[in-house]
């Protein structure tokens, strides 16, 4: 398991300067691979050892395990713990770890998952039995208020609250007999054998070839973006530089350009920088020459009214 040695540059000129001013400059911390390993074949070796609720150094230091630069955004501060979160809260991970992996909803085994089945259709049987009952009663109370008296009178009109709880207890019942057919057609022919990953949402999988050379592209960028960003800002303020709107305009593009091509979206970027320039055109279309867009909106809605009134007509 080779270690990586980790490498803090801090701007201190910079540091100084805009501490002074109430800034703050975040360090820059590089893990380069290159510094002593540990692990197999190594001259230096390493041992497991478990930790649990009663370890001293886990449960009861609540810190960071770095330096703290007060970061908002988290991205410069120091890793928290294996228990706690950087707010010092227990992590989920270690507090609930089946909730956390999305296990709790999981049977432990085929055979628990087979007396769950049964548990599960005499609870629907129950409460097929109570929804019955019920809407037996409420149909009962309905014909009743509802009888001597007109369809259209303002008596039954006023039932309608009752009818539709009426209508959405029936509905009710036909969902969970549909869940009870399902249930017991799974009884029959065996229940279904899901996949050890089926309930993870992003599974972890080892990293392809094509992955590592994209890692390495965005550590390459990670490394040039800021000084490409700093050094075309500079050039808004050259004297020669007269369209500065246009030029934000095509540095965003351009950076977010690289962007994208480095983490694999650049042909949905495209598309999106096409569509963006398409809806332009038309609003500058229809800035110039609005009353002849208007005009012919209006005619084609007017022919589309008057086709549709003709279809009506046509179909009685």
């Amino acid at each position: 398991m080779p270690a990586v040695r980790r490498v803090t540059k801090i701007f201190a000129p910079w540091a100084r300067a805009a501490q002074s001013e109430g800034l703050g400059i975040p360090y820059v911390d590089y893990a380069r691979g290159d510094g002593a390993a540990i692990g197999p074949e190594q001259d230096r070796h390493w041992e497991p050892v478990v930790i649990h609720e009663d370890t001293p150094w886990v449960r009861d230091y609540r810190g960071l395990w770095g330096h703290d630069t007060q970061d908002r955004l988290g991205g410069e501060r120091g890793p928290a713990g294996p228990r706690y979160e950087r707010d010092a809260t227990v992590r989920a991970s270690w507090g609930d770890p089946v909730g956390w992996a999305g296990l709790g909803k999981v049977a432990p085994s085929q055979e628990a998952e087979a007396r769950l089945v049964a548990d599960r259709l005499d609870e629907i049987d129950g409460q097929l039995a109570v929804m019955e009952a019920e809407a037996a009663q409420v149909r009962h109370v309905l014909t009743t208020r509802a009888a001597g008296l007109g369809p259209d009178s303002p008596g039954v009109r006023a039932l309608a609250p009752d009818e539709q709880q009426l209508s959405t207890l029936r509905m009710q019942a036909v969902h969970l007999r549909d869940e009870r057919v399902s249930m017991e057609r799974a009884q029959r022919e065996g229940l279904p054998v899901a996949s050890p990953h089926a309930h993870l949402s992003h599974r972890r999988t080892p990293i392809t070839p094509s992955e590592r050379a994209r890692d390495r592209m965005l550590g390459f960028w990670a490394i040039v973006s800021t000084p490409i960003v700093i050094y075309l800002l500079a050039g808004f303020f050259k004297d020669d530089v007269t369209d500065r709107p246009v030029a934000a305009v095509v540095l965003i593009a351009l950076v977010l350009g690289i962007e994208a091509f480095a983490r694999g979206y650049f042909a949905a970027y495209l598309l999106r920088v096409l569509a963006v320039i398409v809806l332009l055109n038309l609003l500058w279309e229809f800035a110039a020459n609005w009353q002849v867009v208007t005009y012919w909106v209006l005619i084609s809605a007017a022919v589309v009214v008057l086709l549709v009134n003709l279809r009506d007509v046509l179909r009685r």
